[in-house]
């Protein structure tokens, strides 16, 4: 498929919300619109995975071609390994301790905000 006829579903969507004078054709068109996104994210999904799963059989660290890069890159913020973390706090007191405080720190700070509390604004929604 060419990259124009591969525009074409969303050409023809963006002309049918121009022309649309409703909200059951922009509720229709919003629909539309969402399952040609959930498709298109399953798509991009496993083509995400056949190339990370070709450039590790190649052993390729990295991939450059005249449509995109492929690359590992290393997050800049550690994980928290939590299996870990639960089994240093139950062998640990004084992480035991200091996971508690922290803990009723928070509730305590949320109850404190309690009363402060607003109710959200409404959200427009389409299901």
């Amino acid at each position: 498929m060419s990259e124009l006829n591969a525009r074409e579903p969303i050409y023809s969507l963006r002309q049918k919300l121009a022309e649309a004078q409703d909200a059951e054709t922009a509720l229709a068109i919003y629909k539309e619109a969402g399952e040609m996104r959930r498709q298109l994210e399953e798509i991009q999904a496993s083509a995400r995975a056949l190339a990370e799963e070709d450039l590790q059989e190649r052993g390729l660290e990295s991939l450059e071609t005249p449509v995109g890069h492929a690359h590992w890159q290393q997050p800049e913020e550690p994980v928290l390994d939590q299996a870990a973390w639960a089994e240093a706090v139950a062998e640990d007191p004084s992480l035991r301790s200091m996971q508690r405080d922290v803990e009723l720190a928070y509730e305590e700070l949320r109850q404190a905000q309690a009363p402060f509390m607003q109710p959200a604004e409404p959200i427009f929604e389409i299901d």
